[in-house]
């Protein structure tokens, strides 16, 4: 059991040790207040005056510091009391007192520091690519101490590098002729098409292979949902290759005629056997389920990854293969600069329609924990960036927020080129805010969150709670299904007990 200040409002409950050792840590929501959605009171122990906000980061990083070692040596069930608290990182607009850095002269430099460190970096390293929020607001970054020393930079550097010499050669006939080829799933979104874009690109670095995708346009029908048409648009309308890379599947027509291995779904051919051995030309692969994580942890190749990535595989990797094009990523970028650079901004993504869906006590769970989100980290004047989807919730925050309510996308559709369009420029401008509330049971707001490295606070499909995870990796679902896989240390931390994915 974890012990905490004696004036601190508990709220306690078991549960299961979810993502690779992380734990879930209750935000505000069902805090002080008798479950009314009041936030947790923070004091010293004799009950005095608050903890200041860097007093308050010390005794929780020192507390889930100790969680983590935990639940990565025992690797099973633990009793945990789990505490609303500040998000235990820096922000620009709180006052930090009794710290070093509590001149603005001293804080101005550390932000210079960091932005003249993130520049420098691009040159050395260019395939290593920074959260968004480290050019946004260097500050908040650096507080959340997630910027790598050069060692891992320059590794990661170097694994993207050597892919690219790997796969123009493999174009150019230089190496064996060997693919990976991502089929799009027509009735999947992009919460779930994008991990699955990133599973499938570490399959080909795995297996020595060129990455392909095979997405073309593809016409609206009804999804099975029954509410709604959903289709897509050609590849190029949304995303560009990598580093320049040829990785169109259908401009390489002689491919069709090779032998190919047609993967539906997430299989023990690549999950519990070592796939470098399949001799198909071509590993077509077309699934819904985000697999990475199987890979990361499969025994050819988790020592090699983790001693490039460390615990940011997925993040440093997403950052690297979802890139959008030129036109969409201005349109990102105008918008953080008038939007966002001036203000701490959080994200919420409100899923309303389909399955899943959040009830409408639901919503205004969100609008309290993103409240008490901004409030525990001493902002006093928040805004909110509301991605959602449909126009009601989009009031609803409005009324809630009035104009510190901030949105984007004009259109709420996923079966319209510039529908789609503004699902990634959303799904991107989620990944630029200061902290992401999502949706509990939808994978759209775990995505962004894993592109920013920035762990997620969901709220709780089928309850008025929110949740704050320590992980910002999206969820791999039924891996318990594989056998291979049954006593593998990470699946433990899989079983979701709150039912958040």
């Amino acid at each position: 059991m974890l012990s905490s200040p004696p004036s601190f409002r508990t709220l306690s409950f078991t549960f299961l040790a979810l993502a690779f050792g992380m734990v879930l840590v209750f935000i505000g929501y069902a805090g002080a207040g008798g479950g009314r959605g009041g936030g947790v009171e923070t004091s010293d122990k004799s009950g005095g005056a608050p903890l200041t906000a860097m007093e308050m980061q010390h005794l929780l990083e020192k507390a889930e510091a100790s969680i983590v070692k935990k639940v990565r040596t025992s690797l099973k069930s633990d009793l945990l009391d789990a505490h609303a608290h500040p998000i235990t990182h820096a922000n620009k607009t709180s006052k930090m007192e009794n710290s070093e850095e509590g001149s603005v002269e001293n804080r101005q430099v550390t932000l210079d520091e960091v932005s003249a460190q993130i520049e420098t970096d691009k040159k050395l390293y260019p395939h290593y690519l920074y959260p968004p929020l480290a050019h946004r607001n260097p500050r908040v970054y650096a507080g959340r101490q997630r910027i790598p020393d050069d060692d891992r930079k320059s590794a990661i550097n170097t694994f993207f590098a050597d892919y690219v010499q790997l796969h123009n050669d493999i174009m150019e006939g230089k190496k064996e002729r060997k693919f990976v080829v991502l089929g799009h799933y027509t009735e999947a979104g992009l919460g779930n098409l994008l991990p699955v874009m990133v599973s499938t690109f570490l399959l080909a670095v795995m297996t020595d292979r060129a990455f392909l995708v095979d997405w073309p346009y593809q016409r609206p029908r009804q999804h099975f949902n029954g509410v709604e048409y959903m289709g897509y648009p050609d590849i190029k309308e949304l995303m560009e290759a990598p580093a320049g890379i040829a990785w169109r599947y259908d401009e390489l027509k002689k491919l069709k005629s090779d032998t190919t291995l047609n993967i539906e779904g997430v299989e023990d051919s690549i999950i519990c056997n070592d796939p470098s051995k399949l001799s198909e030309t071509v590993l077509r692969v077309k699934t819904w389920d985000f697999f990475g994580p199987a890979l990361f942890y499969h025994k050819q190749y988790h020592d090699k990854l983790a001693a490039v990535f460390g615990d940011d595989w997925y993040g440093a990797m997403m950052r690297w293969v979802v890139r959008p094009i030129p036109s969409l990523q201005v349109e990102i970028d105008e918008f953080v600069a008038e939007k966002f650079a001036k203000n701490f901004v959080v994200g919420l993504q409100i899923r309303r329609k389909g399955s899943n869906k959040l009830s409408l006590k639901q919503e205004n769970s969100f609008f309290t924990c993103a409240n008490n989100v901004a409030r525990q980290q001493g902002v006093e004047d928040p805004y909110y960036f509301i991605a959602a989807d449909n126009e009601q919730s989009r009031k609803d925050a409005e009324k809630q927020y009035g104009d510190k309510a901030i949105f984007f996308s004009s259109t709420v559709s996923r079966s319209s080129t510039r529908g789609v369009q503004e699902g990634i420029i959303d799904l991107l401008l989620l990944a630029h805010c200061d902290d992401i509330i999502g949706s509990g049971g939808s994978t759209y707001g775990r995505t962004a969150a894993g592109y920013a490295t920035v762990p997620p606070v969901m709220v709780m499909r089928g309850k008025e709670l929110c949740i704050r995870q320590l992980s910002s990796l999206p969820c791999m679902y039924t891996p318990e299904s594989r056998q291979c896989l049954a006593n593998k240390d990470f699946l433990v931390n899989y079983q979701d007990p709150y039912d958040l994915c």
